[in-house]
């Protein structure tokens, strides 16, 4: 089985460290902002989003993690300036960008 590398993007002291997948890790002049253990196998550790249909209860992530829950497309991409996310599921898109802040110590995510 092969890995996909996971994708770093740095700047002044703050780093995020994605998976294709959707798990990682985010610090700040070397300190961790969450829980994170490198494990390509489950990747079930760092910052995660979902939707939640209000009708029928069914939720799932914004990534390639789901929980069970089947996608009927989903992808990632990255550069050296930011990372995104998108998703398609239950007849929604959703799409997810991360990027360092160019002046400030800080992520975005929207």
């Amino acid at each position: 089985m092969t890995v996909p590398a996971p994708h770093r993007l740095q700047r002044a002291g703050y780093e995020i460290l994605l998976s294709p997948q959707g798990g990682g890790r985010s610090s700040c002049d070397g300190l961790a902002l969450n829980r994170w253990l490198e494990d390509p196998v489950e990747d079930a550790h760092g910052w995660f989003f979902y939707l939640r249909d209000l009708d029928d209860q069914t939720r799932w992530s914004l990534t390639a993690r789901t929980g069970g829950e089947t996608a009927d497309a989903v992808a990632f991409a990255a550069d050296a300036a930011q990372a995104g996310y998108t998703r398609s599921a239950h007849g929604i898109h959703s799409s997810l960008s991360i990027r360092i802040d160019a002046q400030d110590a800080l992520e975005h995510r929207q």
